[in-house]
Protein backbone atom coordinates (compact mmCIF):
# COMPACT_ATOMS: atom_id res chain seq x y z
CA UNK A 1 0.00 0.00 0.00
CA UNK A 2 1.21 3.69 -0.62
CA UNK A 3 0.33 6.49 1.30
CA UNK A 4 -1.02 9.52 -0.80
CA UNK A 5 -1.41 13.04 0.17
CA UNK A 6 -0.07 15.03 3.46
CA UNK A 7 0.07 13.19 6.16
CA UNK A 8 -2.66 14.81 7.82
CA UNK A 9 -5.01 14.42 4.60
CA UNK A 10 -4.06 11.35 3.08
CA UNK A 11 -5.31 8.16 2.29
CA UNK A 12 -4.15 4.40 1.39
CA UNK A 13 -4.60 2.94 -2.16
CA UNK A 14 -3.81 -0.47 -2.59
CA UNK A 15 -1.48 -1.62 -5.34
CA UNK A 16 -2.29 -3.48 -7.77
CA UNK A 17 -0.66 -7.20 -7.96
CA UNK A 18 -1.26 -7.49 -11.76
CA UNK A 19 0.37 -4.65 -13.92
CA UNK A 20 -0.44 -4.79 -17.80
CA UNK A 21 1.40 -2.45 -19.84
CA UNK A 22 1.27 -2.83 -23.85
CA UNK A 23 3.40 -1.10 -26.96
CA UNK A 24 2.95 -0.53 -30.77
CA UNK A 25 5.13 -0.52 -33.12
CA UNK A 26 5.02 1.20 -35.15
CA UNK A 27 2.66 4.13 -32.70
CA UNK A 28 0.15 4.13 -35.56
CA UNK A 29 -1.40 1.99 -38.36
CA UNK A 30 -1.95 4.08 -41.72
CA UNK A 31 -4.45 2.60 -43.68
CA UNK A 32 -3.23 3.70 -47.28
CA UNK A 33 -0.14 1.14 -46.51
CA UNK A 34 -2.13 -1.53 -45.41
CA UNK A 35 0.89 -2.78 -43.15
CA UNK A 36 0.77 -4.62 -39.63
CA UNK A 37 1.22 -3.28 -36.57
CA UNK A 38 3.17 -5.37 -33.64
CA UNK A 39 1.37 -5.05 -30.60
CA UNK A 40 3.27 -6.19 -27.29
CA UNK A 41 1.38 -6.79 -24.08
CA UNK A 42 3.61 -7.03 -20.79
CA UNK A 43 2.32 -8.86 -18.02
CA UNK A 44 4.12 -8.51 -14.57
CA UNK A 45 3.43 -9.66 -11.47
CA UNK A 46 4.19 -7.75 -8.51
CA UNK A 47 2.52 -10.34 -5.92
CA UNK A 48 4.62 -12.28 -3.57
CA UNK A 49 2.97 -15.17 -4.65
CA UNK A 50 2.86 -17.21 -7.60
CA UNK A 51 -0.05 -16.80 -9.83
CA UNK A 52 -2.13 -18.77 -12.83
CA UNK A 53 -3.08 -15.93 -15.46
CA UNK A 54 -5.83 -16.32 -18.17
CA UNK A 55 -4.90 -13.05 -20.59
CA UNK A 56 -7.60 -12.41 -22.93
CA UNK A 57 -7.81 -9.69 -26.19
CA UNK A 58 -10.48 -8.89 -28.06
CA UNK A 59 -10.06 -6.13 -31.01
CA UNK A 60 -12.62 -4.05 -32.51
CA UNK A 61 -14.25 -5.07 -35.25
CA UNK A 62 -12.15 -3.42 -37.82
CA UNK A 63 -9.38 -4.74 -36.99
CA UNK A 64 -7.93 -8.58 -36.88
CA UNK A 65 -4.82 -10.51 -35.62
CA UNK A 66 -4.61 -12.22 -39.17
CA UNK A 67 -4.55 -11.30 -42.97
CA UNK A 68 -7.89 -12.88 -43.44
CA UNK A 69 -9.38 -10.68 -41.29
CA UNK A 70 -11.29 -13.76 -39.25
CA UNK A 71 -9.40 -13.85 -35.70
CA UNK A 72 -10.39 -10.82 -33.65
CA UNK A 73 -9.98 -12.17 -30.25
CA UNK A 74 -6.95 -14.67 -28.47
CA UNK A 75 -6.68 -16.08 -25.24
CA UNK A 76 -3.40 -17.04 -23.72
CA UNK A 77 -2.64 -18.84 -20.36
CA UNK A 78 0.24 -17.70 -18.72
CA UNK A 79 0.89 -20.90 -16.17
CA UNK A 80 2.57 -19.82 -12.82
CA UNK A 81 3.95 -16.40 -13.21
CA UNK A 82 6.64 -15.97 -10.21
CA UNK A 83 6.66 -12.67 -8.11
CA UNK A 84 8.41 -9.94 -10.22
CA UNK A 85 8.11 -11.85 -13.08
CA UNK A 86 7.06 -10.03 -16.45
CA UNK A 87 5.88 -12.11 -19.34
CA UNK A 88 5.79 -10.05 -22.88
CA UNK A 89 2.92 -11.79 -25.71
CA UNK A 90 3.53 -10.63 -28.83
CA UNK A 91 1.09 -9.81 -31.64
CA UNK A 92 0.49 -8.55 -35.12
CA UNK A 93 -2.75 -6.39 -35.83
CA UNK A 94 -4.06 -5.89 -39.13
CA UNK A 95 -6.39 -3.87 -40.65
CA UNK A 96 -9.52 -5.30 -42.37
CA UNK A 97 -11.40 -3.58 -45.78
CA UNK A 98 -13.60 -2.10 -43.73
CA UNK A 99 -11.25 -0.12 -41.31
CA UNK A 100 -11.69 3.28 -41.02
CA UNK A 101 -9.66 6.19 -39.46
CA UNK A 102 -10.25 7.22 -35.68
CA UNK A 103 -9.48 5.39 -32.49
CA UNK A 104 -9.73 2.05 -31.96
CA UNK A 105 -10.37 0.44 -28.51
CA UNK A 106 -8.66 -2.58 -27.14
CA UNK A 107 -10.11 -4.83 -24.38
CA UNK A 108 -7.58 -6.67 -22.43
CA UNK A 109 -8.61 -8.84 -19.55
CA UNK A 110 -6.42 -10.58 -17.44
CA UNK A 111 -7.91 -13.18 -14.85
CA UNK A 112 -6.35 -14.75 -11.60
CA UNK A 113 -7.06 -18.29 -11.12
CA UNK A 114 -6.83 -20.28 -7.86
CA UNK A 115 -5.80 -23.72 -8.87
CA UNK A 116 -6.60 -24.74 -11.75
CA UNK A 117 -8.03 -22.37 -14.91
CA UNK A 118 -12.04 -23.14 -13.94
CA UNK A 119 -12.51 -20.54 -11.11
CA UNK A 120 -11.43 -16.83 -11.37
CA UNK A 121 -10.42 -15.34 -8.79
CA UNK A 122 -9.80 -11.74 -9.58
CA UNK A 123 -10.13 -9.89 -12.89
CA UNK A 124 -8.05 -7.04 -13.95
CA UNK A 125 -9.28 -4.68 -17.54
CA UNK A 126 -7.47 -2.49 -19.50
CA UNK A 127 -8.74 -0.32 -22.49
CA UNK A 128 -6.03 0.27 -24.96
CA UNK A 129 -6.36 2.86 -27.52
CA UNK A 130 -5.12 2.25 -31.49
CA UNK A 131 -4.53 5.58 -33.64
CA UNK A 132 -5.48 4.74 -37.38
CA UNK A 133 -4.93 7.05 -39.83
CA UNK A 134 -5.80 7.33 -43.74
Amino acid sequence: MFLIGSPLLSYWVKRMPIIIDYRFSPLRMVLHKRDKVNFDIFIKNTDPETKNLTVRIMLPPELAFSKGGFKTAELVRIQGIKPNEEKTLYFELYPKPSTTAGEKEIAVRVQEHLGNYQYTNKQYDKTITLIVEE
